[in-house]
């Protein structure tokens, strides 16, 4: 996941945001990193997770959330590879870009769409061999007219047509 803001003096929050958290006891300081990495002069800050519930942990792992505050922006990211995420965004000029941008994977949500479908999980690892395969991509452009696109994997249609599968043998063993 990776969230971006627009703000103004972002150095002003930054300095903020240092002072709250050097007022913070020490228990508190503990998953907080501040200066873990630096791109272009800007500081990335790591945050470790606590107390993440399970299917917060399949959807987005267990990793740490990073921060990093340029003077024109807040950016946040979360899950797998966030720090490269991070100093990619860090990187990125501001323009004028899509209004939103999702991006999903099938493969750690087996867990929570298995809680409402039986053999999620065993259709995820049978249709998911490859890194990357499970993903799926929203794009919502605005501007003179409003574009939407949906891109999937191929072995996101192998999943679908093994949950439709699965479903349809549950509702036959009724």
């Amino acid at each position: 996941m990776v969230a971006a803001g627009q703000v103004k003096d972002g150095d002003k929050i930054e300095a903020a945001l240092r002072k709250a958290i050097a007022k913070l006891p020490e228990e508190k300081r503990k998953p907080i990193k501040l200066d873990e990495a630096k791109v272009d002069g800007v500081n990335i800050h790591r945050i470790e997770q606590t107390k993440v519930d399970e299917n917060t942990k399949a959807m987005l792992g267990e990793g740490p959330l990073y921060v990093a505050i340029r003077k024109d922006a807040v950016l946040v990211t979360l899950g797998e590879d966030a720090l490269a995420a991070m100093k990619t965004a860090v990187k990125a000029e501001v323009k004028a870009g899509n209004l939103v941008r999702m991006e999903a994977s099938l493969k750690r949500m087996a867990r929570l769409i298995g809680q409402t479908q039986k053999g999620a999980e065993e259709a995820a690892k049978e249709a998911f061999k490859e890194k990357g395969s499970d993903k799926v991509t929203l794009f919502v452009k605005a501007g003179a007219s409003l574009e939407a696109r949906f891109n999937v994997k191929s072995a996101v249609l192998t999943f679908a047509g093994l949950m439709d599968k699965s479903r349809k043998d549950g509702a036959k063993d009724q």
